[in-house]
């Protein structure tokens, strides 16, 4: 019976045991809900640590607490002005995340910088003030950041790089400087590259002239007015796609130019005849045949257009013919 009182006793203590570390888990939790501000934290960070003086650095801030509206009023973050850096303009944006059974508020603000000098600087700490109900007026620090601003690279055809000093052997004396030969520069890359530009631009000359110049066969070069119409009327009866009726019929409507007024018709373009019909005081007829026969024709070729009647280019490149000069 002893021994039975003695197990149920035992028992007895374990249960308090077991009771008393229940009440002091729920005490702490209620302790932690009772105290939001344990849960809060601030954070500054950079995305990168170095920089060249002139480019930009984007620096943020986040403030993290467990829960949404759990009581605490906070401001805004202040970070101590950088020395190296100059404020360009800033960002906030406010984010609720779900993790692991929380509920957490991130603030996260964003600072845009720009070196301005060389140097090695420390940024922060940022520093949040916030109210507790509980607790009252508290604050809150980040950690710190350092970045270093190298000195901003110029670039130059003609010059070369600036290099960081080194330690090496000591310059020779004065009475020694005279032995000491200049340095030359080294143009030869830019010899090349010169010779190269020029090579590209006369062979870009020659394919612009090369294109210019109509590349399906010549017509043939008639001597008479009547052989000349003979060729027009001829090319008329043939049946041909239209770019290709089109392209033989501008450069016999150039050679008939060409042979009439003397200018290098085929070499021109349609502007350009125009003008220099205009110069020799041909016809009005002359220049409107040619303006409408050349258009016609430049319409088909380069602008996808549509041939249409064909008659009226016959007429039109019948006027254009070369005249049998009269005999005395």
């Amino acid at each position: 019976m002893r021994q039975d009182q003695g197990l149920g006793a035992g028992k007895t203590i374990w249960r308090g045991l077991a009771g008393l570390l229940i009440l002091a888990v729920l005490g702490l939790r209620a302790a932690g809900a009772a105290s939001p501000s344990d849960q809060v934290g601030l954070r500054l960070t950079v995305d990168k640590p170095q920089v060249a003086v002139g480019d930009s650095l984007t620096l943020s801030l986040e403030f993290k607490q467990v829960g949404s509206g759990n009581g605490i009023q906070t401001g805004e973050p202040s970070v101590p002005t950088p020395e190296n850096f100059e404020l360009r303009g800033s960002s906030s944006s406010t984010q609720v995340i779900a993790s692991d059974g929380n509920v957490y508020e991130v603030m996260t603000t964003k600072y845009n910088l720009v070196a301005t000098k060389e140097g090695v600087e420390t940024l922060g700490p940022a520093s949040l003030i916030y109210l507790d109900p509980k607790k009252g007026r508290q604050e809150i620090q980040s950690d710190t950041v350092r970045v270093t601003v190298t000195p901003k690279s110029a670039f130059s055809f003609f010059s070369r790089p600036r290099q960081a000093p080194t330690t090496g052997p000591t310059p020779p004396a004065a009475d020694d400087l005279q032995d000491v030969k200049p340095l030359t520069p080294h143009y030869g890359f830019f010899i090349v590259l010169f010779w190269l530009v020029v090579v590209l631009l006369v062979v870009g000359f020659v394919v612009r002239l090369w294109k210019r110049r109509p590349v399906s066969p010549a017509a043939p070069m008639a001597q008479g007015e009547e052989t000349w119409r003979d060729s027009i009327k001829k090319l008329f009866n043939e049946e041909l796609p239209s770019k290709e009726f089109c392209l033989k019929l501008s450069l016999l409507v150039r050679q008939c130019l060409e042979e009439r007024f003397g200018f290098p018709a085929a070499d021109y373009t349609t502007g350009e005849i125009l003008g220099a019909l205009r110069a020799a005081k041909a016809s009005s007829d002359t220049q409107e045949a040619a303006e409408k026969c050349l258009k016609v024709c430049d319409r088909v070729l380069y602008a996808e257009g549509v041939l249409g009647s064909k008659d009226n280019l016959k007429a039109w490149a019948l006027v254009l013919a070369p005249k049998t000069p009269k005999k005395k």
